[in-house]
């Protein structure tokens, strides 16, 4: 029962993985990509990710892989809070920002994945 259950959620995840990388790519170019076909684009993505997949998984223990994945998580994290710092300070009306405490609290995100980043970086 566990397999089928983490089975199921590790294909949700790729499929979701694969699916907004290849929107990001069609929707964000202007050029080649935007003329291309999207399932041709999908499924390039979801075989280089597989293919990515089954080479890593040789790399290491299980714990390896989930410290590896840990360290990128970080870094995804601190650009995300700079991200979403930057949408609520720049584009959003003002009485739709949210307040100081928010902000800073997002500040302290940025700055705290991305030293834990370059603290496993420095290593």
């Amino acid at each position: 029962n566990g397999f089928w259950i983490l089975f199921s959620t590790h294909l949700g995840n790729t499929d979701t993985l694969v699916r907004t990388v290849t929107d990001i790519i069609w929707v964000g170019s202007k050029g080649h990509w935007r003329t291309e076909n999207v399932g041709r684009i999908y499924y390039t993505l979801l075989f280089l990710f597989t293919a990515w997949g089954l080479i890593t998984t040789h790399w290491g223990t299980a714990m390896m892989l989930f410290r590896a994945l840990g360290v990128v998580a970080s870094l995804v994290l601190a650009l995300g809070a700079i991200q979403i710092l930057r949408v609520n300070t720049r584009l959003l009306p003002v009485e739709l920002r949210p307040p100081f405490w928010i902000r800073a609290g997002l500040l302290v995100c940025a700055v705290f994945y991305g030293v834990m980043f370059g603290a496993v970086l420095l290593r």
